[in-house]
């Protein structure tokens, strides 16, 4: 018995798209402590794997507060390694208004971040003439105006409270 051509058209669309493994470029990055000043900015390296040889500036800003937020960094020589700022899960965050304004068409996130630069590009690999390129990029970020932001929402305690 043969299936109906629309069901089948359906059926093959949807095995598709179900099936497509690559993450967004948002959710595929490593972020890295490089070193910390006066104790109210981070620097951080961010780097992606990419078939291009750039990033889109306004995703690797994203992606440095993203990572100090919810993932935490990694340290590296005399910078230490920082948890997340919040405990709280992204998905949990994501419907409170200073996410929405966080991320939205006002771009908050563009205030936190005080310095950016790329840094050095290599290629890792080439498959099938084409190449797969390692982006870095060293994002400099205001915490300390993050975390007041933060415990001014609500989504953040102040360190002196329950003493």
């Amino acid at each position: 018995m043969t299936m109906p051509y629309k069901l089948t058209l359906a059926l093959c669309f949807t095995m598709f798209f179900s099936c497509k493994t690559t993450k967004p470029l948002s959710e595929n990055y490593q972020i890295q402590c490089e070193k910390t000043s006066n104790e109210s900015t981070y620097t951080v390296s961010i780097s992606y794997q990419s078939n291009n040889d750039y990033a889109d500036i306004e995703t690797v800003k994203q992606n440095a507060i993203d990572g100090i937020l919810f993932r935490g960094i990694t340290g590296k020589n005399d910078c230490v390694a920082q948890k997340p700022l919040l405990d709280k899960g992204k998905s949990e965050v994501s419907n409170t208004e200073f996410y929405k304004q966080l991320y939205g068409k006002n771009k908050n996130y563009n205030k936190y971040v005080t310095n950016i630069s790329k840094l050095n590009d290599q290629t890792l690999e080439t498959i099938k003439n084409k190449k797969l390129y390692q982006n870095s990029y060293l994002v400099t970020i205001n915490k300390d105006l993050l975390q007041k932001d933060l415990i001014n929402a609500g989504l953040l305690k102040q360190l002196n409270t329950g003493f």
